[in-house]
């Protein structure tokens, strides 16, 4: 499990290379978070971790919001990662301060062709 900071990820190609080594847990001590992206057949997501308190923790997880995107989903993460510098730090700070929507799923944003969701879970 690679510990990095949280400035060390900044970059498209710092976030690329963790897409191509997708069965990598990163975790970032200095933010209390993890992220990791995973690909299942054709498609990718990603999925970020933000630890709160002892027990607790608010995960986020991006996937296509049309099935018929599934084939583009990495383009779609990286579109979005885009809009955040892909900077890590901004990517925290607009998932704490998006305006997420109550759905039958949990709390759920869609920007860009992604559907971000939110659950907070005991641990």
């Amino acid at each position: 499990m690679p510990d990095k900071r949280l400035v060390e990820v900044e970059g498209f190609r710092v976030w690329a290379s963790m897409l191509v080594n997708n069965d990598e847990v990163y975790t970032f001590d200095d933010a209390n978070a993890q992220l990791q992206f995973y690909r299942v057949d054709d498609s990718a997501y990603l999925v970020v971790n933000v630890f709160i308190g002892e027990n607790g923790v608010l995960e986020y997880v991006f996937l296509p919001d049309q099935d018929e995107d599934k084939p583009r989903t990495a383009m779609l993460i990286f579109d979005f990662l885009k809009e955040v510098n892909f900077s890590l730090h901004q990517l925290l700070l607009w998932l704490n301060n998006a305006a997420y929507a109550e759905s039958e799923m949990g709390a759920e944003i869609v920007v860009g062709g992604l559907k971000i969701s939110r659950e907070f879970n005991q641990c």
